[in-house]
């Protein structure tokens, strides 16, 4: 939980003045109560239940991890937060489940997702920024 919590936090500092503390509760809030829902479904008790914590994290991760690809936001910071927030968690799913949890999977899909419909939305924006 401590680690999920880092992760959103350098996250959180990094992203919202580029996306607004709107779109990123919307996107933290989206992809961890899906991802969390999603997960409960596919999990037996008595281990379906979740926090969100970690889906929340790879959704807002993910939306990072598209601003780096597309180079909108290349700082070194940056990255190490994507790789800092992403790999432990695909790491300890393949190491104890085996896989990737549905749920993170889902979250991931789901900040690409939003990522891809806000760069599109504001493309100009991104094209006037120096970063």
């Amino acid at each position: 939980m401590v680690y999920n919590v880092l992760s959103f936090s350098i996250l959180g500092i990094l992203l919202e003045k580029h996306l607004g503390s709107k779109f990123l509760l919307a996107l933290w809030f989206t992809s961890g109560a899906l991802g969390t829902l999603y997960s409960t479904n596919l999990v037996s008790p008595p281990w379906n239940l979740g926090t969100g914590a970690s889906q929340a994290v790879l959704g807002v991760s993910s939306f990072a991890l598209l601003l780096v690809f597309v180079k909108e936001h290349t700082s070194g910071i940056l990255k190490f937060a994507v790789i800092f927030s992403i790999l432990p968690a695909m790491a300890l799913d393949l190491i104890y489940a085996h896989y990737p949890k549905p749920g993170h999977v889902l979250a991931i899909c789901i900040g690409l997702t939003m990522s891809l419909f806000f760069y599109r939305k504001n493309k100009s924006y991104f094209d006037n920024i120096i970063i």
